[in-house]
């Protein structure tokens, strides 16, 4: 990987993603990180994020092979972020708060194995997504978390119970730090 110029939206992003990293103890490979960043970089501005509902979405995509890669990519890139930038989206849509990041790892696996048998060079890292999106999503929350500097951790006491372990894992990793 080239230098990352000091101040730039890169920088500051994967930055962000080695802080979140070092608090949660996740190590994600250089791939998976500079995806992440450009992602982040790509929805800066984008308050669009998906409105559709995502599961029908997934099912078009992967019954229409002419647009299904581009089509899955887009849900699964609209399930991470919303996993992991505003889980308090899956209350708004009356969805388990895992529901973003189960359709999303799949989407990340189906798209894959478009990718493996297309032989475009993304199989690997798309299969490595799907395969770690819970870390993925940890360092995303991370950064939710950390964004809002008057953070009330009682409105994301919700995302504590049941199998909500990435979310688990980062409040109560930033409620150790406040003490």
């Amino acid at each position: 990987m080239g230098k990352i110029i000091e101040g730039t939206p890169v920088y500051l992003w994967y930055n962000l993603i080695l802080d979140g990293q070092d608090l949660l103890n996740i190590n994600l490979s250089e791939e998976l990180k500079m995806y992440l960043v450009f992602l982040l970089i790509e929805n800066m501005h984008n308050h669009r994020l998906s409105s559709a509902v995502l599961s029908i979405s997934y099912l078009e995509a992967a019954s229409d092979n002419s647009l299904a890669k581009s089509a899955l990519k887009a849900v699964a890139d609209d399930c991470l972020l919303l996993a992991g930038l505003w889980p308090e989206n899956s209350l708004r849509r009356n969805v388990s708060a895992d529901y973003f990041s189960t359709l999303g790892a799949s989407s990340y696996m189906q798209l894959s194995e478009f990718s493996c048998r297309s032989k475009d060079g993304m199989g690997n890292l798309y299969k490595e997504l799907a395969l770690n999106l819970d870390d993925v999503i940890m360092i995303l929350f991370f950064m939710h978390c950390i964004a809002d500097l008057k953070l009330d951790f009682t409105k994301l006491e919700f995302l504590k119970y049941g199998e909500n372990k990435p979310y688990k894992k980062v409040l109560y990793a930033l409620e150790a730090r406040r003490l």
